[in-house]
């Protein structure tokens, strides 16, 4: 049985149910700030100041934090259980 690495406390993520046009306005931003070279930490607080949901404002805090805290951004991503596993696994190719 192997154990998963993982440097940040498990922690409930927010349910993501009705948040559909937020999470694809999330991922595709995501994508284009960091094609165009901003680092992961600045494009997701430009992402929250631009994003109206609450719910969706508590992720990207806790993904931040995961971030700071020395996680890749697919793990972080996983713990929120934001994008489905095949997205995951692309952003995991990706870093």
């Amino acid at each position: 049985m192997a154990v998963k690495n993982n440097p940040s406390p498990k922690r409930k993520a927010p349910s993501t149910f009705g948040l559909g046009a937020e999470k694809q306005f999330f991922i595709e931003n995501l994508s284009v700030l960091l094609s165009s070279g901003m680092d992961i930490s600045t494009a997701l607080k430009a992402i929250k100041a631009e994003i109206r949901s609450k719910t969706m404002k508590e992720i990207i805090d806790n993904l931040e934090e995961d971030v700071k805290g020395g996680s890749p951004l697919w793990r972080a991503l996983e713990n929120m259980n934001l994008l489905a596993p095949q997205v995951i696994s692309l952003v995991r190719i990706g870093e």
